[in-house]
C-alpha cells in the first residue's frame, strides 16, 4: 500500500517537472562514489549542452548537484521526470550532478513525534552520502570535468531536507562535515519544500550560511512550512529558516506558494525563471539581497496529501 501511495504522489508531481519540449537528459558518465551498508552509491554527470551560455560576466555558472525526493523511502536519481529537469538546466549552460543516497526510512509505517529519532537518522544518512559525493568529486575533477568548488545544492522534498541540513551543518562545521576541507563551501542551495532538523533548540549559525533559494507551500502537511518543535528538538521548515536568515542579515530568496501543500516539492521545471535569477545574480554576480514573495499560484491544481498518506 505504501509503495502505491508513493507512486501516486510521483504521478501527481510528474507534470510539474516536465520540460516544455519533452527533452530528456542523457548522462555523460556514471561513477560509483561510495559503498555503504552494502549499498552501492552512484552519481551521474550531465554537462552543459553544446553551444549553451556557460558563463555570467566571465564567471563560470555553478554545477547543480541534485538530490531526489521520496520520503526517505523511495526515489531515484535518474527518474525520467528528473532528467527532463536536468535537460532544462544543461540547455541553460549548467552542469548537473545527480546522486544516490541511502533511504533511511524504508520499513517505517508511521511518522510522528515518536519517530523523530528515525527521521533524524535518515536525514543524517542522506547528508553523509551527499558529503561523501562532494568529497569524491573533489578528488575526481579531471575525470568528471566538474569543478567541485563551484557547486549549488538542489533538492526536492527529502532531497531538499538533505540539502538544507547539509548547508546548516556546514555553517556550524559539525563533525559530519569533516570529510570536506576546512575551507570548503557550497556556492548556494535551492530547496523545494525542505526543512532542517535540530536537537539543539532554535537554528544557530557559527558562520554565515551559503545563499539560499526557498520554495514552499504555506499549507504543506508533509514537510512543515513553519516548524514542529518539542522542547529542544525541532524540525524547522522554510518559513523558520527564512526568519533566522532575516534576523542575522543572511541573503535568501523565498517564494511562498499560498495555500498549497507539498506539491511545491515538484515545482523545479516550472520555476526556472526564479532559479536562473538566483543562480546568475546571487551566486555568480554575488548580489546579496533578500527577496521574499507570496505567490498565489492558482494555476497549480495538484495536491500531495499528508504524511499519514505516505507512511502506511
Amino acid at each position: 500500500m505504501k509503495r502505491t501511495v508513493f507512486a501516486l504522489l510521483l504521478l501527481f508531481l510528474l507534470p510539474l517537472c516536465t520540460a516544455a519540449d519533452g527533452a530528456v537528459a542523457i548522462p555523460d558518465g556514471t561513477w560509483t562514489f561510495a559503498q555503504k551498508d552494502s549499498v552501492t552509491l552512484q552519481l551521474d554527470v550531465y554537462h552543459a549542452a553544446a553551444g549553451s551560455t556557460t558563463h555570467v560576466d566571465g564567471v563560470r555558472k555553478p554545477t547543480v548537484l541534485f538530490v531526489f525526493g521520496g520520503g526517505f523511502v523511495m526515489g531515484a536519481r535518474d527518474e525520467e521526470h528528473h532528467r527532463r529537469y536536468y535537460a532544462q538546466l544543461t540547455a541553460a549552460g549548467y552542469d548537473v550532478v545527480a546522486i544516490d543516497y541511502r533511504l533511511g526510512l524504508r520499513g517505517v509505517h508511521k511518522m510522528g513525534v515518536a519517530q523523530a529519532g528515525k527521521l533524524q537518522h535518515a536525514i543524517h544518512m542522506g547528508e553523509e552520502d551527499l558529503l561523501s559525493a562532494t568529497a569524491w568529486l573533489l578528488e575526481h575533477e579531471q575525470e568528471t570535468g566538474i569543478d567541485a568548488r563551484n557547486i549549488v545544492l538542489c533538492g526536492s522534498s527529502a532531497g531538499a531536507i538533505i540539502c538544507l541540513q547539509t548547508a546548516w551543518e556546514m555553517s556550524n562545521r559539525t563533525r559530519r562535515t569533516r570529510v570536506l576541507p576546512d575551507d570548503y563551501a557550497y556556492r548556494g542551495v535551492m530547496s523545494f519544500s525542505g526543512a532542517v532538523f535540530s536537537s539543539a533548540g532554535r537554528l544557530r549559525f557559527r558562520q554565515p550560511p551559503c545563499p539560499t533559494l526557498l520554495f514552499h507551500g504555506t499549507a504543506d502537511q508533509i514537510v512543515p512550512y513553519d516548524q514542529i518543535k518539542v522542547l529542544s528538538v525541532g524540525f524547522f521548515g522554510s518559513n523558520r529558516v527564512a526568519e533566522r536568515y532575516a534576523r542575522y542579515g543572511y541573503p535568501y530568496r523565498f517564494y511562498r506558494h499560498l495555500n498549497h501543500g507539498h506539491e511545491i516539492a515538484g515545482l523545479m521545471g516550472k520555476s526556472l525563471d526564479e532559479q536562473f535569477d538566483f543562480l546568475e545574480n546571487v551566486v555568480c554576480r554575488g548580489i546579496a539581497d533578500v527577496r521574499d514573495e507570496v505567490i498565489d499560484s492558482t494555476w497549480l491544481h495538484y495536491t500531495a496529501g499528508t504524511a499519514a498518506d505516505l507512511y502506511r
